[in-house]
């Protein structure tokens, strides 16, 4: 979507310059850049952040007041251009006709709006709209739910950090040879504790679509933070983040045969299982036996420590 703006605004700038000259080279980009702030602040928070808003209130990891919030910023700068536009005509006639007439300036203005009408069809506009949301609105997130991820991210960063190959008592030699193995790592270390505060969650105190979505945007948030790290750096770095909640969800449906094992007794399967997950972080190689052995004590130590990280998670959380 991007390219395609940016191939219509080459083209128009080219047709303005022929009809109105080289004065187009400046009042197209003027307005262009105009339309895009403006249209940004009144129509995103209706477009995208009403939707998104409904669906966090309903699953209560929201509170309502967000929705004046969300109203009243557009509205605030809808009546400024509004008011704007009437106290220039009313005071300054010529500079409102001159604006009137002005070709190259009106075409820009209504690229720049139909650039951000058109934005939310690209899924990159999208994710960074969430994460803007996010950052503008988490004083109205409800402080139960940020609490179970700050837990949630806080137990699943110590499993990272002492499992790493820098660490001095990391239980396994892991193989890091993808971009963004980091990253991946980083997500299963998460999937590894949101399969047990889950899997012994026998209350269902925990909803767990609103206890993912807020462990991702943790997850996503440090990897951009530090890209080179996690996710190699590349100009496709986006990539992995934007694939992370399929990732996620890839690693919870294997954890969801792990409490049938265990209650079974087939460890053996579960070392399989739990190695089997490690190595896809590790590589896009099918894993093999020798994979097996060398990440199978990695595997049984986190396997012995699931029960340990659900109390982990309540002593954290108590503590809040």
């Amino acid at each position: 979507m991007h390219a395609v703006i940016a191939l219509l605004f080459c083209l128009f700038l080219g047709v303005m310059v022929k009809v109105q000259g080289f004065s187009a080279l400046l009042w197209l980009p003027v307005g262009f850049v105009i339309s895009l702030y403006v249209t940004a602040q009144i129509a995103l928070p209706v477009m995208l952040g009403m939707p998104r808003a409904i669906r966090l209130v309903a699953n209560r990891q929201m509170r309502a007041g967000v929705f004046i919030r969300l109203l009243v910023v557009p509205a605030i700068w809808a009546m400024a251009v509004f008011g704007g536009l009437f106290l220039l005509g009313y005071f300054w006639p010529s500079v409102a006709t001159f604006v009137e007439a002005n070709p190259a300036l009106n075409l820009g203005l209504w690229l720049g709006t139909v650039a951000i009408i058109l934005s939310p069809l690209s899924r990159k506009s999208r994710s960074d709209f969430r994460e803007d949301f996010d950052r503008a609105y988490s004083c109205y997130y409800k402080p139960t739910q940020r609490k179970q991820v700050e837990t949630v991210v806080t137990v699943a960063t110590n499993l990272y950090l002492h499992t790493i190959p820098e660490a001095e008592d990391a239980p396994a030699p892991l193989q890091f040879s993808l971009p963004d193995s980091r990253y991946r790592y980083m997500i299963f270390c998460l999937s590894a504790v949101l399969a047990a505060a889950l899997a012994y969650d026998e209350k269902k105190q925990i909803q767990p679509e609103a206890l993912i979505e807020g462990c991702l945007r943790a997850a996503n948030i440090i990897a951009t933070k530090d890209a080179q790290k996690y996710l190699g750096g590349s100009a496709s770095s986006q990539e992995p983040v934007e694939n992370a909640s399929a990732c996620l969800k890839e690693f919870l449906k294997h954890w969801s045969r792990w409490p049938e094992l265990e209650k079974e007794g087939r460890n053996a399967e579960i070392i399989d299982l739990i190695s089997s997950m490690i190595h896809t972080t590790e590589s896009k190689n099918s894993v093999t036996e020798s994979d097996k052995k060398r990440l199978g004590p990695l595997a049984l130590q986190i396997d012995c420590w699931l029960p340990t990280m659900r109390g982990a998670m309540l002593g954290l959380a108590s503590k809040g």
